[in-house]
């Protein structure tokens, strides 16, 4: 597909302009970074990075697995977690995401949101609320607490752990 942007520009094989060809694949948005060197007189070899999804951002974009955030103008089905956070806060928001899949590993991550405070949704429909401060310090409580309750069928598949309260967290769950 990346051969349709190039080919406009290969009218000429003496005269390649090898910026020109770099600038134009750029411009696709799930172009990472491109190289391009001339190898022959009438041959040359273009080097592509692509965005690897990491997250889907909402429904208009993707967060990439280096925290870019990237609008394509064509979306794909993807079964990555959905990040809702302003475009503006996204790199840091990827590295907390990174953070506290690490800390919840074997458990994913579904929906990350940060509005003034941080939302988890896990993979099992659990909701945790970590609040604005101590999120890693919260988490790890969390794990070691849901490790102990998951045996009750409510909350391993309905509940909502708020984490902000500084001598322990509330436990609810959804109702059905």
């Amino acid at each position: 597909k990346y051969d349709d942007l190039i080919k406009p520009l290969l009218k000429n094989k003496y005269l390649l302009n090898l910026n020109q060809i770099k600038s134009k694949v750029s411009e696709n948005p799930w172009v990472l970074n491109v190289e391009t060197q001339r190898i022959f007189w009438n041959r040359i070899k273009v080097s592509i990075i692509k965005h690897e999804i990491a997250m889907r951002w909402g429904s208009q974009g993707y967060i990439s697995s280096q925290g870019i955030l990237f609008k394509p103008n064509l979306t794909i089905n993807s079964n990555a977690p959905i990040g809702l956070v302003s475009e503006a806060r996204v790199k840091n928001f990827y590295y907390d995401f990174t953070q506290y899949q690490s800390i919840l590993d074997p458990i994913k991550i579904s929906t990350f949101e940060r509005n003034s405070i941080d939302e988890l949704t896990l993979d099992n429909n659990i909701k945790v609320i970590l609040g604005h401060q101590k999120q890693n310090e919260r988490l790890e409580i969390f794990v070691r607490s849901f490790e102990k309750l998951k045996k009750y069928k409510k909350i391993r598949t309905r509940g909502i752990f708020d984490m902000r309260y500084p001598n322990g967290f509330a436990l609810s769950y959804s109702p059905l």
